[in-house]
């Protein structure tokens, strides 16, 4: 099985685990990262370690998260300087602000009694043991906000299995139909007029390429 059949079956199993009432977010999230390790989607890959835990990244988003925190009076040069240290900082190892430290994801992480960093599949145990228990919390940690938390996990991580599900399925599709019709023609359209072959040539060059403006420019050649 090719690595990309290999990170198409992963992510198929990380949607059926999101999209079943009793999947499991820690599996799911686990095989996303696999999916992501598999093509090199590292941005995928990060988003799963921080909801994992992993302390290379939770780390210096919690001394950032920290420092949101504290300093929620108007914005000053200083808190400004100090921002863009910490953005820095993050950029260095990889995490981006859109996907990453995103306004929605910080404020889920900022909920101590939603379970913050702390790794989503202890974050699902310690709810499960709330609604066992029927109790509303234990002294730290809350249901609501546990469920809230888990809610956005399930639903971030839908998101991105299904962009990455997408990219697996359909990359290449266009050009792998081009590749079948222009090996079933070059060959008799070469003996027949060569300078025609040669312009097909050029044309699926060009429709096959990545570049939109290459697009019309097999048209023009065609």
């Amino acid at each position: 099985m090719t690595p990309k059949k290999i990170a198409l079956q992963l992510v198929d199993e990380s949607l059926k685990e999101l999209e079943s009432a009793k999947g499991s977010t820690l599996s799911a999230i686990q095989k996303l990262q696999r999916a992501a390790g598999i093509i090199g989607d590292d941005d995928k890959k990060i988003w799963c370690a921080i909801q994992l835990n992993d302390p290379l990244y939770t780390k210096p988003l919690k001394r950032f998260l920290k420092f949101l925190l504290k300093h929620a009076e108007p914005i000053t040069t200083d808190f400004k300087e100090e921002l863009k240290r910490h953005k820095k900082l993050l950029g260095e190892i990889g995490l981006s602000e859109s996907i990453h430290y995103s306004h929605e994801e910080l404020s889920v992480k900022a909920q101590e009694g939603g379970g913050g960093y702390l790794n989503i599949g202890i974050i699902e145990e310690m709810y499960a043991d709330l609604v066992r228990t029927k109790t509303g919390n234990d002294g730290t940690y809350y249901k609501n906000s546990l469920n809230a938390h888990i809610n956005y996990a399930k639903k971030k991580a839908h998101e991105l299995a299904s962009q990455l599900y997408s990219q697996l399925k359909f990359s290449g599709t266009v050009i792998n139909c081009f590749e079948i019709l222009k090996n079933a023609v070059d060959d008799r359209l070469l003996n027949l007029n060569p300078g025609i072959a040669e312009q097909l040539m050029l044309a699926f060059r060009s429709v096959s390429s990545d570049k939109v403006e290459e697009w019309s420019q097999s048209l023009t050649t065609c």
